[in-house]
């Protein structure tokens, strides 16, 4: 299938993100397409482990004190991120156990990039009391969003109708998008506050409004 058979604003998701949308698809939609083009032998399984592990050599990356590199293979995983997705809606390939086995790497890949950062402040003793707890609110503010949704779609809730739009955009692509901007400007501890921030009061809106929403 060639590209010009393709119509890129088909592979874009009514759920994703803002910075999904409006940066990532721009890239991740040519690289799907080029892949169709080509007939490169690649397959959504295949491309989620390899976006797992631009998330891993990340955090190493931030181990090692190269922040800009570290940043940057976190926006670049997150874009790959949405590959998989893409080919495997375009070669018809897309399957539960892709859609558990991209989602259980995506959390790891978090915890790897946050890890790495953390462990990069400590190593430069950049940290505090108060730069711990900010760690551990980032890494499980990293886990809550989706194992909210998860719950949610467990429970057949329509979670749309009860929670209110204007609350702070927490999604993967908008968090990775805030920790490579931490990286390449050198504010690690400021962009792990803002991730802690925005997952846990967007997690907080929707809890309390499905709650108080729901009859039963």
């Amino acid at each position: 299938m060639a590209e010009g058979r393709i119509n890129l604003n088909d592979l874009i998701k009514p759920t994703d993100g803002p910075i999904s949308r409006y940066i990532n698809r721009r890239i991740s939609t040519r690289i799907t397409a080029f892949i169709v083009l080509k007939g490169i032998p690649l397959t959504p399984n295949q491309i989620s482990v390899f976006s797992f592990i631009l998330g891993v050599i990340a955090g190493i990356a931030f181990i090692k004190g190269h922040l800009i590199l570290g940043g940057v293979l976190t926006q670049l995983s997150s874009i790959i991120d949405g590959v998989d997705g893409e080919l495997a809606r375009v070669k018809n390939m897309a399957s539960k156990r892709g859609g558990f086995l991209d989602t259980m790497l995506d959390r790891l890949a978090d915890i790897a990039i946050c890890l790495g950062m953390i462990l990069y402040l400590i190593n430069t003793r950049n940290i505090t009391l108060s730069g711990y707890v900010i760690s551990f609110l980032a890494i499980t503010g990293c886990i809550l969003p989706p194992y909210l949704a998860a719950e949610v779609k467990a429970r057949d809730i329509k979670a749309e109708l009860l929670v209110p739009i204007y609350r702070p955009p927490a999604s993967r692509d908008v968090r990775l998008f805030i920790l490579f901007l931490g990286g390449i400007t050198g504010y690690i501890l400021i962009s792990l506050a803002i991730v802690a921030f925005i997952t846990y009061i967007n997690t907080a809106i929707k809890i309390l409004f499905i709650y108080f929403r729901l009859k039963e």
